[in-house]
């Protein structure tokens, strides 16, 4: 007999659900490092969009904004996969 927690494990990898949750998670765990790091307001004005093949773009109507993550670019990765456990995030990619 499966345990709930099994069952439910096994239900998501089948349905493909689990790329959309840690997908989430990135989004999730990004914005609070980015606030963490330095202030809401930096934090409302850069968004992180989506991830794939471990590239999280973000996209931000300012330049100012996007460098000031750039800056600290590694240290947000770093944070990001430490938070989730595992190297989900290889690099980030920018919209502006």
């Amino acid at each position: 007999m499966l345990d709930i927690k099994t069952l439910l494990e096994k239900t998501i990898k089948k349905h493909g659900f689990n790329k959309k949750i840690a997908e989430k998670k990135v989004k999730e765990v990004f914005s609070q490092v980015v606030e963490q790091l330095f202030d809401k307001g930096l934090a409302y004005r850069v968004k992180p969009m989506n991830i794939k093949e471990g590239y999280l773009t973000v996209a931000s109507l300012s330049d100012s904004s996007i460098e000031q993550i750039k800056i600290k670019e590694a240290k947000i990765i770093s944070k990001i996969n430490q938070e989730l456990g595992e190297d989900i995030v290889k690099n980030i990619k920018y919209l502006s």
